[in-house]
């Protein structure tokens, strides 16, 4: 008899980073023309999607959800 589950496991492989969602500030760096901007983590600078929803400038400081090596910034943080 065969095994699938162990087939099933050799195609398809598993995913990158954490399987845990993350949450973190960032400060933007660049803003790019196809919704992407440029973040700085403290720790690195690294490529980001923007939501569709979220409007984001040079210097803001936002929101970044970062899950299996993909990071989304969901907004500027609001400051008080």
């Amino acid at each position: 008899m065969n095994d699938y589950t162990r087939l099933v496991r050799r195609l398809t492989p598993k995913a990158d980073g954490d399987p845990v969602v993350r949450w973190r500030v960032a400060t933007v760096e660049t803003v790019e023309t196809d919704g992407t901007v440029t973040v700085n983590l403290g720790d690195s600078v690294v490529s980001a999607y923007v939501l569709e929803s979220a409007v984001v400038a040079l210097g803001d400081i936002v929101h970044v959800a970062i899950w299996e090596g993909d990071l989304v910034v969901l907004g500027r943080v609001r400051v008080w």
